[in-house]
């Protein structure tokens, strides 16, 4: 099986050929896509709010001029 990996800008992934043995190409509605985008959005605004808090504030204006 490590013939079928192709190392790829410094990542390996398996050639899309091997994968259809195993997964068949869906269609995707509009409808899905939409929810899709909004389950991502509500993700990073979690992640920026659990976050956030953990980051060192950054300089000030007058800081940054001194």
């Amino acid at each position: 099986m490590a013939e079928k990996v192709v190392k790829k800008d410094g990542y390996y992934e398996v050639e899309p050929w091997r994968m259809t043995e195993y997964l068949h190409q869906h269609t995707v509605n509009d409808e899905a896509i939409k929810k899709m985008h909004q389950d991502r959005m509500l993700y990073l605004t979690w992640m920026h709010e659990q976050e956030a808090c953990r980051c060192l504030p950054g300089y000030t204006k007058e800081e940054l001029e001194s």
